[in-house]
């Protein structure tokens, strides 16, 4: 027989007729589209996306499973959910596909199978039910993510700013996005024009626009040159480039080792949270203590961002969700920043490491670094007398000094935010007013006590930020409590 009767269609590899010139079969040629390719269904992959997001949240999940080192089965129920995620993603495309005529031999061919065999795999009843399945879990998800109303076991809720109910929390992007975020609110807050940023930089106006519409991935040096131009954020933009630079597949669970040293690995974690903030827009931290449930304070996300602070792990990963990143990423620069490495036996352990384990002890469950600028120094010896008298108007002496120190630390912590706030002394004050009071007093009232421990106007104006004029105005007028 000859070989030329055992040609096969490509699309149902029935056997051709020897007079056949076409590869497929006339069943085949006749379902075939007869118009121009254009006219074809458009492929819609947007249940491709929601499966992909859900397939990488998986992956993370497993891998933050074993970075924390549980039980075996546990990682094997986490690779069962996994590898179910892999079969929906599987169906979602095949169905997209299929929508846009896509034939079979095209897509047997990267899954190593014959297109007969994905062809019965994927047959159009269990392919329909599958996609069903996928949408209703994807409803079901979407109503259990609705905003819940905040936790009631808020410390002080007076003390806390009300976050809109409209708010959400950031969810998670791909890091191509969160880099134009970042560079887009960047721009937005100079008020230097698209055009005059692009003649820096050196680029056209229109191709800053799709950098910042996250439609182009620039080089770095365009990235460094925009950071130049509108004024800084290098180092942020630096941690947000190097993760746009990942394959998109690997996302997931590739990302540079984290530094040997455990100072080094400190300060890139703390950019790496800075780096979110921006790409998150720079949301109120009212509003981001929400969305972690009030397991941080205002102050405590100031620390971790700007200061030397690190929170205990499941703290930290609540961050990172709030500000719409991946805790599986930042897990292993977390531990090393916050463990330092083994020190050989026999080896004394450094004074500044003793004082950081004390301060432990006192500063809820944050870890600060005793490493203060000079500028801060400064103000602890012209501060301190007068911030312990006052701590002591409510404190017994040995609740003032532990208050004391919880305030110094927490000032230290964030002292660059701090000074570069429009009102200095105010923000400082009102760490200590927190710190001292559980519901912290009105100004009037801070400034009577101030009057009765023998300070002037003038040093009141100076402790509290407060306006002299108002100052002047509550020592004059009784205040009625």
């Amino acid at each position: 027989m000859s070989s030329a009767l055992l040609r096969k269609c490509t699309e149902c590899r029935r056997t051709l007729a020897p007079a056949r010139t076409e590869p497929v079969c006339r069943p085949c040629a006749a379902t075939r589209p007869t118009t121009a390719p254009a006219a074809a269904p458009t492929a819609d992959l947007s249940l491709v996306i929601r499966t992909a997001e859900v397939l990488h949240l998986q992956a993370n999940a497993l891998l933050a499973s074993a970075q924390e080192g549980e039980s075996h089965p546990m990682l094997l129920s986490h690779v069962t959910t996994l590898h179910t995620g892999v079969v929906d993603t599987e169906a979602a495309i095949i169905y997209s596909a299929r929508t846009g005529r896509d034939p079979w031999a095209h897509l047997a061919a990267p899954l190593g199978v014959t297109p007969e065999r994905l062809r019965k795999r994927w047959k159009t009843a269990t392919l329909t039910r599958r996609v069903d399945k996928i949408r209703r879990q994807q409803a079901a998800d979407t109503l259990a993510r609705e905003p819940a109303a905040p936790t009631p076991t808020i410390p002080d809720p007076e003390a806390v700013q009300a976050v809109p109910a409209d708010a959400e929390a950031p969810v998670p992007r791909t890091p191509l996005q969160q880099l134009a975020t970042a560079m887009s609110f960047i721009q937005r807050h100079t008020e230097r024009t698209l055009v005059d940023v692009a003649t820096d930089i050196g680029i056209s106006p229109s191709y800053l626009s799709r950098i910042l519409a996250g439609e182009r991935r620039p080089k770095w040096p365009i990235v460094a040159s925009f950071a130049a131009a509108c004024g800084g954020h290098a180092e942020e933009l630096r941690d947000l480039w190097e993760a746009a630079q990942r394959p998109a597949d690997l996302d997931a669970v590739v990302r540079p080792l984290a530094p040997h040293s455990q100072e080094a690995a400190r300060d890139k974690l703390h950019t790496t949270v800075r780096a979110l903030l921006l790409a998150a827009g720079m949301p109120d931290y009212e509003q981001i203590a929400a969305h972690t449930g009030y397991a941080l304070t205002a102050v405590d996300i100031q620390e971790i961002a700007y200061g030397r602070a690190i929170a205990e792990w499941p703290v930290m990963s609540q961050l990172i969700l709030a500000l719409g990143g991946r805790p599986a990423e930042v897990r292993a620069l977390w531990h090393a920043a916050a463990h330092p490495p083994p020190r050989p036996p026999g080896t004394p352990v450094p004074a500044a490491a003793l004082d950081t384990i004390r301060l432990e002890t006192t500063v809820h469950h944050l870890r600060p670094v005793p490493r203060t600028p000079p500028a801060f120094q400064a103000f602890l010896d012209l501060h301190q007398d007068a911030y312990l008298a006052y701590a002591r108007t409510t404190l017994t002496p040995e609740q003032a000094g532990k208050a004391l120190l919880t305030v110094f630390t927490r000032l230290a912590a964030a002292w660059h935010t701090i000074t570069t706030a429009p009102n200095p002394a105010e923000r400082a004050w009102s760490t200590l007013t927190h710190t001292v009071h559980e519901h912290p007093p009105t100004p009037a009232d801070d400034i009577a006590t101030l009057t009765r421990l023998g300070y002037t106007p003038h040093t009141c104006a100076t402790l509290t930020g407060l306006d002299l004029a108002k100052i002047t105005l509550y020592t004059r007028t009784p205040h009625q409590h």
